[in-house]
């Protein structure tokens, strides 16, 4: 067999500097990591979720208006105080109120308290008006006086002592008190026929048959 012809001294040489120029150049290997860390932020983009669209800004919502707190009611004007002499009318239907006031009742029954103390005033008009009251009898005649002092005669003493109005003002009290009032419907100052102030009508409740 033939004996194989190895390198000369001047092959090897020329061997090694080939060897040497086929190195990758560095141009080639900077491009190459470029490449692929541009391909590894592709993969890594490309794995993250996608970034939600900006919202869109919302209109300011209007502060809610306060409703104004309702005015408060107006206060209830005074009652008016009955005018003197009017008498006591509560309870009454509109229209007996004004037959009575204008004194359209037939008079029943009169009694005059002049020249009478109080005491015996007011002795005298409960027994008149629980007889009147008996009898049936509805619309009374109380007359009281205006308050005037009455003398006897012009050098004689005042027929009644006591102070001038006392039972213009006291009448009407008695017969709110409990042993005349469930008797007693209304009262009202008389008309001027009749005396004006210085009477008084009583109107008597209807008797109930036993």
């Amino acid at each position: 067999m033939a004996r194989r012809r190895g390198l000369s001294d001047d092959d090897l040489k020329l061997w090694r500097l080939v060897a040497r120029e086929i190195e990758p150049s560095r141009s080639t290997e900077k491009r190459l990591k470029a490449e692929a860390r541009r391909a590894a932020e592709a993969a890594a983009a490309a794995s993250k979720p996608a970034a939600a669209p900006p919202k869109k800004p919302q209109p300011a919502k209007p502060a809610p208006q306060r409703r104004a707190a309702p005015a408060p009611a107006p206060p209830a004007p005074p009652e008016r105080p009955a005018a003197p002499g009017r008498g006591r009318l509560a309870g009454v239907d509109r229209r007996t109120a004004e037959r009575l006031r204008r004194g359209q009742y037939p008079i029943d029954a009169r009694l005059d308290l002049h020249g009478m103390t109080q005491a015996q005033a007011h002795q005298t008009l409960a027994l008149f008006v629980r007889q009147c009251h008996a009898a049936g009898k509805r619309c009374l005649l109380v007359i009281t006086g205006k308050g005037g002092r009455v003398r006897e005669s012009a050098d004689g003493p005042f027929v009644n002592p006591e102070p001038p109005g006392i039972l213009k003002r006291r009448v009407p009290e008695w017969l709110k008190q409990a042993d005349l009032a469930p008797l007693v419907l209304a009262t009202a100052a008389a008309t001027p026929g009749h005396g004006g102030h210085g009477a008084l009508y009583v109107l008597l409740r209807r008797r109930r048959e036993p």
